[in-house]
């Protein structure tokens, strides 16, 4: 067989039919569903720079495969599944509802491939993600001025996403939980401000509102989904680096908005300890990592850090919140 030979599989099963092309040299899987709005059309693409990375936290369903395309599949019949990770050596299907653009990977194993779908013909616009079981179809933008969000330019059809219940709003944070460590912005969501109340697109009033405290605040028309720290933390004493200090973790820092916030937090705390404040973080030899594998992707570190000198990461309280890497025998308070 040569790489340019194609694979036809036609499965039936509880009525669904799934077409699945298979191209190898592209790595990509088409497979049209038949729904009860007609066929959809799915792609399944190999995203090849997640090579060797998988998650199990937040998976809809896992199973044992004999090859990817069984995979493939399983993730086009199942009510939310937006990628997959699957193990050539032993056959494990993961499959989520989180396309990782803004969500990071935290597990690492020979083997791994990640394939990540798209809504192709059907319900959704062309390359959109789609969870069928919300009805939702998004696609993910970068930063632009507030002001600007309504202009028809910056969504097919002028439709941004639109959040009209508990289940969506829920799933929206599933899918950006790390889209700090890319843009420190709030996501402008579908609503305007008629002057007799808030509404959607096509005319209807917004029913669902978890607004924050003191909003809406009538500074504009515009809606966006505010990213709270979701930071738990408490204050530790002067220890040597190798003491024991946290019953559970060090303080994570990967966002500017957490470094700002511990910053503020700890503005006079050289008026209690003459020393900066350790944080979590550890040198593998292939980079520095948090406690549960992920690599750190967020630092402020100093000029001429990392030095190489100790295993641990502190906030120089002496030179704007940087980070450092403390030298042997020196002293540190923590958060936990």
């Amino acid at each position: 067989m040569n790489r340019r030979q194609e694979i036809f599989l036609i499965i039936q099963e509880q009525q669904k039919m799934f077409l699945t092309i298979c191209v190898f040299f592209l790595k990509m899987f088409i497979i049209p569903v038949l729904s009860e709005s007609g066929i959809e059309l799915i792609s399944a693409q190999h995203i090849p720079e997640y090579d060797n990375k998988y998650e199990e936290t937040n998976a809809v369903e896992t199973y044992h495969v004999k090859f990817v395309l069984e995979c493939a599949v399983q993730c086009s019949s199942h009510k939310c599944c937006i990628s997959f990770f699957h193990n050539r050596l032993t056959g494990s299907c993961i499959l989520h509802s989180d396309p990782f653009v803004y969500t990071i990977m935290t597990l690492s194993e020979e083997g791994w491939s990640f394939y990540l779908t798209r809504e192709r013909l059907g319900r959704c616009p062309i390359d959109f993600f789609y969870c069928r079981e919300l009805d939702i179809c998004y696609q993910f933008g970068p930063t632009i001025q507030a002001i600007d969000v309504h202009n028809a330019s910056v969504c097919p059809g002028n439709d941004l996403l639109r959040i009209d219940s508990e289940e969506k709003k829920e799933y929206i944070k599933l899918v950006t939980a790390d889209v700090g460590l890319v843009y420190n912005a709030g996501i402008c969501i579908q609503g305007k401000n008629t002057g007799a109340g808030w509404v959607y697109n096509d005319g209807s009033q917004m029913e669902y509102f978890d607004w924050a405290r003191y909003e809406p605040s009538g500074l504009s028309n515009v809606i966006m989904v505010h990213r709270e720290l979701d930071l738990c933390y408490q204050f530790g004493p002067i220890v040597q680096q190798n003491d024991t200090m946290c019953l559970t973790n060090l303080i994570r820092i990967d966002s500017r908005e957490r470094h700002k916030y511990i910053r503020l937090v700890t503005a006079h705390i050289g008026l209690v300890y003459d020393a900066s404040i350790c944080i979590q973080g550890k040198n593998t030899g292939a980079g520095w990592m948090y406690n549960d594998g992920s690599p750190i992707r967020f630092n402020r570190w100093l000029q001429d850090e990392p030095n190489g000198l100790l295993n641990v990461i502190m906030i120089f309280r002496f030179a704007h919140n940087g980070l450092a890497v403390p030298k042997k025998d020196s002293v540190c308070s923590y958060i936990c």
